[in-house]
């Protein structure tokens, strides 16, 4: 194995800024024009045979059962950082939450990002990610609040966390 020197990872994070600098710029502009940076269809649409991570903006037709398709095609990672991206499109660091200090202690991840009437809330712990919930293999939890209300709740589902991922 090839171990790079200080320069060379000084170089690689700076090519890494200037790319996720110009992508990010480039999803402020899709979403600005109503557009999904990920499938480029209309942030309001929704067509349950083609999962994107836009579903998470409550499009018209969407419904709780379709959920899986959504976890199905994608993965935490990818649905964390469409939210992220998303929250700060607007206010950048405001509406995002994921400071250890105000989450239980025993999660390894406990996120939530809010934006406008939308919250979503990411939770997993070491027995999470270890699959020793019984039956299920290693998984996170995620819930949804439209209005305050209950969409989704973490109790719905156990959502399968990637080999990636893990």
């Amino acid at each position: 194995m090839t171990r790079l020197n200080q320069d060379e990872i000084a170089k690689l994070n700076e090519d890494n800024y200037e790319k996720n600098k110009k992508e990010f710029k480039e999803f402020k502009e899709d979403v600005a024009a109503g557009r999904c940076w990920v499938c480029k269809d209309e942030l309001n649409s929704f067509q349950k045979n083609k999962p994107c991570q836009h579903w998470l903006l409550m499009p018209n037709g969407l419904r709780k059962r379709y959920f899986k398709t959504l976890f199905d095609a994608c993965t935490y990672d990818k649905l964390e950082g469409f939210l992220r991206w998303y929250a700060n499109a607007y206010v950048p660091f405001q509406n995002i939450n994921d400071l250890k200090e105000e989450h239980d202690p025993n999660k390894i991840r406990a996120l939530t990002i809010k934006h406008e009437n939308l919250e979503w809330s990411f939770s997993f712990s070491k027995s999470c990610v270890e699959g020793s919930h019984g039956i299920h293999g290693p998984h996170y939890h995620f819930q949804m609040r439209v209005d305050g209300k209950p969409f989704f709740d973490y109790s719905d589902r156990h959502i399968k966390l990637s080999d990636y991922e893990l």
